[in-house]
């Protein structure tokens, strides 16, 4: 790996080194004149360049300029460049007066964005929307999408909590969340509402992507809008012609080793539990007299992990003629994963056609089959469920992955089969990842058919049908010689689990759109129904104990499990309208409604409507504002919804496998296991939002603001019922909570001589509140959280740890448990009845001494981009970042577990209390009962701040000057470092961690480790 890192390093310096020696001196003559615009006023801060070179000047405020260029030629040109006018270009031809009169860039202040179900001027757009092309972030090589929108997006926050390879970024936009029903926004692509996420995507398809975040934005979206919109565009025919594009990137993955939580080393770990003998007075076992024996011993996180390779290929065929355009993107992506035995493969195809058949006919077909292979183990969750990775660092470092004790050749299944050194036989998780055998195929085919007809000039008729359809089979092979989790032996049963999940989703749209002119009046109306069905299905069998761990089958197992099959749909069908309005452009009204009925609801409420209002006023257009060119406010509001709470809620469930006894016979029977609930209904937002969108020095620099205060009621939750009932509880329609925030993006363009550049940084403050809920749910205590009225939804909830009792005074004068002990946890009395009680967070708040102890939601995200372009070279850094967040470090449940004395713990467990040290304060005694305390008794001590800032990307790339190139368009060589460098207190492996849930936000359960990647690449465009 050093020999590569030496080559990287390398290449850079070769890239800078040319960078500063590209320049000649020569002889000068001085060029002078003025730059006006249209209207003849001069223009201050064009940047006047010699075409080609380094040398450049800018005017003054008359618009004059004066620039010394080399002896010239007859080729030498000057260009003259400015935001928001077109460049011109003047060849010097001996003048040595130049004066140019620049012409507004009428397409750049007129940029058309997508928006839902259209196009708008974005000018004229009164809805909280940010749109980015697929331009500013491509040359960024990433597996996934939404890696390349890490810190580009105000108000979006998205966190990579695992490095596994294929899994999806969690995606929240204005920190959305639901207490049951789903929390990830809506996707889009070309018009067609997608089932779940878009990690399957090849993210070389995009062409641009739009975020909807007000409610007058995602309001005719309907029900499924309430967590935001995401619109994406795929990539068609525009230039005229023929022409190939290829882009190759080969990378190398890393874990970075200095955010690698430092354990105990075997010498320091046999010493750990050698003063727990000495310190209770017990003779010390002689595996542990002498610790210095065993040396450094094993890093079991190094062992399971590796340096390793990613590929991507993706070739774009693109044709334009005066009928059809066609495009088509072949992609291949291949990732190993850093650990052991995981890796993905990704084939896709994307096809996009459209066709015109005549001056008031098009058509066009879209088909985009993908078909993924990933290699996967558990490494989510506590060690108890099988993570993989959490499992091999509680492994005693005194134990090799290697090791073969009874001399037979083979490296030993079980490490310690004899419990000399502890308590169980601890399973090897090296030889477990090599030989457990679970694979995963996905299929997914996403496709498109549309007609669009011009009834009339301004009418128009569009109908389109579309489908999605995938196929996941997985299976999972664990031979009889690998034990999944710590306290179990080998041989025991192989098992054999085989699991089929197959989806189709169609959706039918017509819309008819009416848009006209009059006078100074502009309008767009567009009306539509739009019908969508979806069902699933899956199958699962199972089998154990193979005659042979070579034959993998279920009918090799001598002990077959009882198959399952489940069955899924959902249908919605919605009928929708906008009307869209300005007056001489620069006042602006937007109302738009959408009706949904929807089978997931109860019979009684099926039907929701989803109105929204916005206006806008170009002030800019009325007022001159100095320095400001274009000022625009806005304002919107709106209802939308959350369907997201599964299929069959609303119904009461049947337990078919119910049997009872007549008599002395046993027959088959059904039993009633939850109440329907005919009213059950979605989730609803009342949203508004105030927005500022300003340029200011002719366009050279942006800035945007919005407020938005928004209360999602109606939330979904189990409603506890009376125990005569015969039910414990059903679904139903709870509360309220209060979402708000402030949102600012501010940008820079611009050029300093040849140096062009384009800064962007964005900070949002999102916060929440729950408003009320259910007089049967006066509080929601789940997964070591607690939901209370005038709080933050999902706040940490345990003891407050104060530190440990140091002597038999500070025992006797504190408040204990009934199993404290001097050198044990100490905790605050926070109910004031002189006792420390914990009841596991089953009881009411006051109950014991729990209390808030911590917050997932961060006070403020951010993000920071920089665009540079220097003659031929090109440098774009991206960074991202929270702030005010707490993590829940739930892996120390494992990693301080010294009192057991069975797993390998942190390293600043050497600062524990001791009968002669007290320690740091933060951990107790390495023996007797207060292991219980200091592992199962959550605390505060499990709450860290998980503030960060990442550098998420830093790419350096070469463009070779067309003139050169014979025979191909463009050729760009490139360097990236994804996840280059992490910013932050946390002592944990990633600060990004978090759950996909509500309640399980901000924990840390030593999960896959999100590596760093150094690529090179190339990218190739013929024509």
């Amino acid at each position: 790996m050093m020999s590569k890192l030496k080559t990287l390093r390398a290449l850079y310096w070769t890239l800078l080194l040319c960078l500063v020696t590209s320049f000649v001196s020569a002889q000068s003559t001085e060029v002078s004149g003025t730059v006006t615009d249209n209207a003849g006023e001069p223009i201050y801060g064009v940047n006047v360049i010699v075409k080609g070179t380094a040398i450049g000047a800018v005017t003054d405020f008359d618009g004059n300029y004066t620039i010394s260029i080399p002896a010239a030629d007859e080729k030498t040109t000057l260009s003259f460049i400015f935001i928001g006018f077109k460049t011109v270009d003047q060849i010097v031809n001996g003048r040595t007066t130049i004066n140019v009169s620049l012409e507004e860039d009428v397409a750049l202040l007129d940029e058309i964005v997508v928006v839902g179900y259209g196009t708008q001027i974005e000018k004229k757009v009164t809805g909280a929307i940010q749109s980015i092309s697929a331009s500013s972030f491509e040359e960024s090589p990433a597996a996934q999408l939404t890696q390349k929108l890490q810190g580009r997006l105000a108000g979006v926050q998205i966190n990579q909590s695992t490095g596994a390879p294929g899994e999806a970024l969690k995606v929240r936009i204005r920190g959305q969340i639901s207490l049951s029903a789903g929390s990830d926004p809506l996707y889009v692509i070309d018009g067609q509402p997608i089932t779940g996420g878009i990690n399957t995507i090849n993210p070389n398809e995009i062409e641009t992507l739009t975020v909807l975040k007000d409610a007058a934005s995602t309001a005719l979206y309907g029900s499924r809008a309430t967590n935001g919109v995401v619109l994406i565009t795929t990539k068609r025919g525009k230039a005229p012609g023929t022409s190939v594009n290829v882009n190759l990137y080969r990378g190398i993955q890393q874990l970075p080793y200095n955010r690698e939580q430092p354990l105990l080393n075997a010498t320091e770990w046999v010493q750990m539990r050698k003063e727990a003998f000495e310190d209770q007075g017990l003779p010390v076992p002689d595996a542990f007299q002498n610790p210095s024996q065993y040396g450094e011993g094993t890093n079991w996180l190094r062992e399971i992990t590796r340096d390793a390779p990613m590929t991507d290929l993706s070739v774009t065929f693109s044709s334009n003629t005066s009928s059809s355009r066609a495009t088509a993107v072949l992609g291949y992506f291949s990732q190993e994963g850093t650990v052991i035995n995981t890796g993905l493969e990704r084939f896709s195809l994307r096809i996009n056609s459209d066709y015109t058949v005549s001056d008031w006919l098009e058509v066009g077909v879209n088909a985009a089959p993908s078909f993924t292979v990933s290699n996967l183990v558990p490494t989510s969750g506590n060690f108890w469920q099988g993570n993989i990775i959490y499992n091999a660092m509680l492994t005693p470092p005194i134990f090799s992955p290697y090791q073969d004790k009874d001399g037979d050749g083979e490296i030993d299944r079980v490490l310690d089969p004899t419990r000399t050194y502890t308590a169980w036989p601890w399973p090897n998780f090296y030889y477990n990842l090599n030989n457990r055998q679970q694979e995963t195929q996905t299929f997914r085919m996403l496709s498109n058919a549309y007609a669009s007809a011009n009834i009339t000039p301004n009418l128009t008729f569009k109908s389109s049908a579309s489908v999605d359809l995938g196929t996941v089979n997985n299976s999972n092979f664990i031979p009889s010689d690998v034990a999944p989790n710590p306290w179990q032996s080998v041989p025991r049963n192989s098992s054999m689990t085989i699991e089929k999940n197959n989806y189709q989703s169609w959706l039918a749209e017509s819309l008819l759109t009416y848009d006209n002119s009059f006078g100074d009046h502009n309008l767009n109306i567009l009306a539509g129904y739009s019908v969508q069905k979806y069902r699933e299905e899956g199958l699962l069998a199972s089998a154990q104990a193979h005659a042979d761990d070579r034959i993998t089958t279920l009918q090799s197992a001598t002990r077959p499990g009882v198959p399952s099959n489940t069955i899924g749909e959902w249908s919605l069908i919605s009928y929708l309208s906008k009307l869209t309005y300005d007056y001489q452009g620069k006042y602006l009204f937007s109302a738009a409604i959408r009706r949904d009925g929807s089978s997931r609801f109860g019979s009684e409420n099926r039907w929701g409507n989803f109105p929204s209002l916005s206006a806008g006023w170009i002030l800019s257009e009325d007022f001159d504002l100095g320095p400001v060119s274009f000022a625009k406010i806005r304002s919107s509001w709106g209802i939308t919804g959350n369907n997201a709470i599964g299929n069959y809620t609303q119904y009461g469930a049947v337990d078919i496998g119910q049997s009872t006894v007549f008599g002395s016979t046993i027959v088959p029977g059904a039993a009633a296991t939850t109440i329907a609930n005919s009213t059950l209904g979605w989730e609803t937002s009342n949203q508004f939002d105030l927005g500022v969108d300003l340029t200011l020095f002719n366009d050279r620099v942006s800035f945007t603001y919005d407020y938005y205060n928004k209360v999602s009621s109606d939330l979904l939750w189990s409603l506890a019922v009376p125990p005569a009932s015969g039910f414990s509880s059903f679904t139903g329609n709870v509360g309220e909570i209060k979402f708000w925030g402030h949102e600012f993006m501010l940008n820079a363009k611009g050029n300093i001589g040849a140096l062009e550049y384009d800064l962007g940084g964005n900070i949002s403050f999102n916060q929440n509140e729950v408003l009320k809920l259910d007089d049967t749910v006066p509080f929601i205590i789940n997964n070591q959280t607690i939901t209370l009225v005038g709080q933050p939804v999902a706040q940490f909830y345990g003891l407050n740890h104060t530190g440990v009792y140091v002597n038999d005074s500070d025992f006797a004068n504190s408040p204990v448990a009934n199993i404290s002990q001097v050198g044990g946890p100490k905790y605050e009395d926070v109910n004031g009845d002189g006792v420390i009680t914990w009841d596991g967070n089953s009881g009411a708040p006051g109950s014991d001494d729990s209390t808030v102890i911590g917050n997932p939601i961060p006070d403020f995200i951010y993000g920071l981009t920089a665009n540079f372009r220097y003659n031929n070279f090109d440098l774009s850094i991206v960074g991202s970042g929270t702030h005010g967040n707490d993590i829940f470090r739930r892996s120390l449940q494992g990693l301080v577990n010294h009192g057991d004395g069975l797993f390998n713990v942190l390293a600043e467990l050497k600062d524990r209390w001791t009968p002669s040290d007290p320690g740091s304060g933060n951990w107790g005694k390495n023996y007797g009962s207060t292991a219980p305390q200091d592992r199962d008794w959550i605390s505060s001590n499990f709450i860290y701040d998980g503030s960060f800032f990442t550098i998420k990307n830093i790419t350096l790339g070469y463009n070779f000057p067309s003139e050169s190139l014979k025979g191909i368009r463009s050729l760009r060589l490139y360097s990236s470092i994804n996840q280059a460098f992490v910013f932050t207190d946390y002592p944990g492996s990633n600060p990004e961690v978090g759950g996909t849930d509500t309640f399980n936000q901000g924990q840390d359960f030593a999960t896959y480790p999100v590596p760093r990647t150094i690529t090179f690449g190339i990218n190739i465009g013929v024509k």
